[in-house]
């Protein structure tokens, strides 16, 4: 399996707090650790999407700013709000409050919201001109869990690399481009009417079907010019990826996607058990070097209380016959 190759290898787990920092780094080298992943129980798809979602990091951008009925809700709930009431009901006294208010109460809170939103348009554009690799692949990733989630509701766009090469145009663009930068009397002739005489979707109807009219040598020019253009663009993003590190970080990110699908509790069990093996090579380390000198003294002491001994018995030896001897002159 993967996930246990993976695992032998040496896996980087990184903290979903800290966007993109692979700082907090642990590696299950074991392969006893790796066995034991691969043999994880099944979970049910939206669990292990959620898994997912919780590792890959938000993009970081400017929230949005609140509107003129929301900023209304904010400043007077506290002073409607009663204890006992459910909220519920106060957010309901207060929206009918909100449509029967006088339109000075409105615009005050209107020119507030038009103020929010003109320093969050200036926030946003900053931020989208300062967008870097990584963040744009874990908004693209972002984007693709969530869709797989939840695929009946529509998502926004995600996070382009202003730096990074633009995409390649197709042929049939080519082919839009040349004939809105034609003349008028040329439109004509292709579409049988000019762009300023039609609406949007009978232009993009009569483009559709020129295009299918058009003769297959003529296609082929837009065609080749098209596949250049996706071969130059194929080489300038490997230069790209290559100067970025780009690779290098869509490869950590989907180990670390993967990792955490087996879910946090398994992956929590696994370091903790490692950790203790190192701790007990440490203390035992400790112990090797804390016992070598209590070794010596134990000798030592062993040594003076063998002479000390010694010595009392040759004592007790020399004074016992005296004393019999004095003991046998006495009886006489």
């Amino acid at each position: 399996m993967f996930f246990s190759s993976s695992l032998r290898q040496g896996v980087s787990l990184v903290s979903p707090i800290s966007p993109l920092t692979f700082s907090r780094s642990f590696s299950f080298s074991s392969p006893n650790l790796a066995r034991r992943y691969a043999k994880t129980k099944p979970v049910s798809p939206k669990t292990e999407l959620i898994r997912k979602l919780r590792v890959v990091p938000k993009s970081g951008a400017p929230k949005r700013p609140l509107s003129a009925y929301t900023l209304y809700m904010k400043d007077s709930f506290k002073s409607a709000h009663t204890r006992g009431t459910p909220a519920t009901q106060t957010m309901a006294n207060l929206a009918n409050s909100w449509k029967s208010a006088d339109s000075a109460t409105k615009q005050k809170y209107e020119v507030e919201a038009q103020r929010l939103k003109a320093a969050y348009e200036k926030e946003y554009a900053k931020f989208l001109n300062n967008v870097k690799p990584d963040q744009a692949l874990a908004s693209v990733k972002r984007r693709n869990l969530l869709k797989k989630l939840n695929p009946s509701k529509s998502f926004s766009k995600p996070l382009v690399d202003p730096n990074a090469p633009k995409k390649p145009l197709s042929s049939y663009i080519l082919f839009v481009k040349d004939a809105r930068a034609a003349a008028p009397d040329v439109q004509t002739q292709i579409l049988g009417k000019s762009f300023a005489e039609m609406s949007i979707t009978e232009s993009a109807k009569a483009l559709g079907s020129a295009w299918n009219r058009m003769p297959k040598d003529r296609k082929e020019l837009y065609q080749n010019q098209a596949v250049a253009a996706s071969a130059k663009y194929r080489e300038a993003v490997k230069a790209y990826n290559a100067r970025n590190g780009v690779t290098k970080i869509a490869s950590e990110m989907t180990k670390r996607i993967s990792v955490a699908a087996l879910g946090r509790r398994v992956l929590l069990k696994g370091r903790r058990k490692a950790v203790k093996r190192v701790v007990k090579r440490k203390v035992r380390k400790s112990k090797k070097v804390l016992k070598k000198p209590v070794r010596k003294t134990k000798k030592t002491a062993a040594k003076k209380t063998a002479k000390t001994a010694k010595k009392t018995t040759k004592k007790t030896i020399k004074k016992k016959p005296a004393k019999k001897v004095v003991k046998k002159t006495a009886r006489k």
